[in-house]
């Protein structure tokens, strides 16, 4: 697999690769453990298996990061992860929601560019 096929479905590669003791899941999905990024991702985006996923979520979870805006926190941030994983030899890669134009934009200053375009589906369990 060549590292722009590991883009395509990046998130799964880092739950079941680099970052699985740091995830919960199945073969077909896997998210971050609780405590860390609510981030899912699942083997087949294509045909998501969303009853596999349902023992994993918790209802109404979100992650907020406030009073981080202006201050070059998230730059230098960036900058740090960067450095370690370049100095690994690991690729370093991001993703970005659409909509969240003040992170793109800081990422393209800092040299990255789109690959592809995902869909995200945002879900919770009802409560």
């Amino acid at each position: 697999m060549t590292p722009l096929q590991l883009l395509d479905n990046i998130a799964w590669h880092s739950l079941t690769g680099p970052q699985a003791a740091c995830s919960v899941g199945t073969g077909q999905v896997r998210r971050y453990a609780r405590g860390f990024s609510p981030i899912v991702a699942f083997a087949d985006p294509e045909r998501p298996d969303l009853a596999a996923l349902e023992p994993h979520c918790d209802a109404d979870e979100h992650l907020y990061c406030s009073g981080w805006s202006g201050r070059g926190l998230a730059r230098r941030l960036m900058l740090l992860l960067l450095r370690r994983e370049l100095h690994r030899g690991e690729m370093p890669f991001l993703h970005v929601l659409r909509d969240n134009r003040t992170v793109h934009d800081l990422h393209a200053r800092m040299g990255f560019h789109d690959h592809r375009e995902l869909t995200v589906r945002v879900l919770s369990s009802p409560t």
